[in-house]
């Protein structure tokens, strides 16, 4: 029982909560009544209604939240990052809401909430919604935390039976290569690891260091030797020690802003 605790997704979690929210909800909010209360019949309907908008509200969530964090991720700037995902989640949220309730009430019900129940459970679903952005952030914040622990100054990198200890001072970047993924040290040592994309590597150390600049390349901001403007508002970066394969790295017109604004921070 323990192991298939320990093996749920915090993500995944979220969807046993939801029904139970979801049963609450409908007999203390909606229906008033309790199972030992007289005239109790199960609100079928009602349960089923806030038990979709719940789960569109929490979906669109989560997406969002992977979204956001996606382009400005949370060890970036901790204060910042959180409230600008908390800030967009409450805003889709409301949205969300609006839409699945206004829309099921009218074709179950044929009719539209009164405004002081409109608001009244707006407040609710923001409350959920502030909550489970909240549990996101910590458990994340908690995963980093133990990825700081697993750095200790020291990459150990495992390729099939070899093992290598890499300094982290020393590495310029990161690259991703049909599935696998390579470390580039500053003397342009190449060490080949056991992870097949850099997201899963940054599932097991603490890559704040590092920027994405696109899908294959993970980078220090002292690996860059020279920035350049192309078109499209796409950079062209040339690395040190440089890839084997071109000279040249691209940064994404999508990541322009958020690179500048990274390597302008750290020189």
């Amino acid at each position: 029982m323990r192991g298939i605790i320990s093996n749920l997704k915090i993500e995944h979690m979220r969807y046993l909560a939801i029904p139970v929210i979801a049963l609450i909800l409908s007999h203390l909010v909606a229906y008033g009544k309790m199972p030992w209360d007289p005239d109790y019949q199960f609100p079928r309907l009602g349960f089923l209604v806030i038990l979709a908008v719940s789960l569109g509200v929490c979906e669109t969530n989560y997406l969002n939240y992977g979204r956001v964090l996606r382009r400005n991720p949370l060890f970036s700037d901790p204060i910042k990052n959180a409230l600008r995902v908390i800030g967009s989640n409450l805003a889709l949220t409301t949205v969300i809401f609006l839409v699945l309730t206004v829309a099921l009430n009218l074709v179950i019900w044929g009719s539209v909430l009164s405004i002081t129940k409109l608001l009244s459970y707006i407040f609710i679903s923001w409350l959920i919604s502030l909550v489970e952005t909240l549990i996101f952030i910590a458990w994340d914040a908690y995963k980093l935390y133990k990825k700081k622990g697993n750095n200790n100054g020291t990459w150990k990198l495992t390729s099939g039976k070899k093992i290598t200890f890499v300094d982290i001072k020393e590495v310029a970047y990161l690259f991703s290569s049909n599935g696998l993924v390579y470390v580039v040290k500053d003397d342009a040592t190449k060490v080949l690891t056991n992870f097949s994309s850099l997201a899963e590597m940054a599932e097991h150390f603490d890559l704040g260091e590092f920027f994405r600049i696109n899908r294959q390349y993970m980078i220090k901001a002292s690996a860059v030797k020279d920035i350049s403007q192309e078109t499209n508002r796409k950079l062209a970066i040339s690395l040190s020690p440089p890839p084997t394969n071109s000279g040249l790295v691209t940064v994404s017109r999508y990541k322009n802003r958020h690179f500048r604004e990274w390597i302008s921070s750290l020189r």
